[in-house]
């Protein structure tokens, strides 16, 4: 019996060293993997080694090679479990807590993804909102692009989208009154231009509806059913000449915001043409 028993144990002892070995191979041979860039590979080595280490002792940069190694395989939730790791064990720390707010990010957990990128939390609202404008979630985008902007984060190009979100939702005044208020803040830049280009836009609007009225009222005088004489054509001369008007403020604020505009300066000719 005694001898059998101590075979038993020579046994067990000689596996235990088998699996210290096993778990080694299989850490170095992960650690060729990443190197390699395969990344799948790398991940299920160091997933196998590191759910049964045994009395093998685990650094810190294995938990952070493992979680690297699951996020470029888009394993973001075994990525996000070796990233806590990581950051538990203080490897790396501040790349593990970055990288985990992306994996966050990338699984669509967007206040998750902000609250753990930290003084990053700007960057990530910025990629929040243009994930969810992407979507089309533009209430969503609208209060992430807000967030990145009162961060610092690419503040113009917040302004923008969040006014083109606005604009996407109908909600064209809004949008305008938006860029209007920032144009203050950032001139000579696209937002003032966007906002001499959308107000160019409206103000044609209104100078063609003055020539509308205006070209009616002088075909029915061709047409001999109006004298320039009569009071309905002095009342449609004076409804068109108030149209010019309005359309001529208009284009004269373009101006201000961006003198560059091609029409501005057309139009400004042509509605003051048809005031005389």
């Amino acid at each position: 019996m005694k001898k059998l028993l101590l075979g038993i144990a020579f046994v067990l002892g000689g596996l235990s060293v088998f699996a210290q070995d096993s778990v080694v191979d299989k850490l170095n041979k992960a650690g060729e993997a990443l190197s390699a860039k395969n990344y799948e590979q790398a991940y299920t080595l160091f997933n196998s080694a590191l759910s049964n280490p045994g009395d093998v002792e685990i650094q810190g940069g294995h938990y952070f090679n493992a979680a690297y190694s699951a996020q470029q395989a888009k394993k973001y939730e075994a990525a996000i479990k070796y990233y806590d790791k990581a950051i538990a064990a203080n490897a790396n720390t501040a790349n593990a807590k970055k990288q985990k707010a992306n994996c966050l990010l990338s699984l669509g957990k967007y206040d998750e993804a902000i609250a753990a990128a930290g003084a990053d939390a700007g960057k990530m609202n910025y990629r929040a909102a243009a994930a969810k404008y992407k979507e089309g979630d533009y209430d969503n985008a609208i209060k992430y692009f807000t967030a990145a902007k009162e961060a610092g984060v690419n503040a113009e190009n917040c302004i923008l989208y969040t006014a083109n979100a606005l604009k996407k939702q109908g909600k064209d005044e809004e949008a305008l009154a938006l860029l209007k208020d920032e144009a203050v803040n950032y001139p000579d830049s696209k937002i003032t231009k966007m906002v001499a280009s959308t107000l160019v836009k409206e103000g044609a609007d209104v100078y063609k509806e003055g020539v509308a009225v205006l070209t009616d009222a002088n075909n029915k005088v061709n047409a001999g059913s109006m004298t320039t004489e009569d009071d309905a054509y002095k009342t449609a001369l004076a409804n068109s000449t108030a149209k010019f008007k309005a359309a001529l403020a208009v284009f004269e604020e373009a101006k201000t915001l961006d003198a560059t505009n091609e029409n501005v300066a057309k139009y400004i000719d042509a509605c003051k043409k048809a005031i005389q």
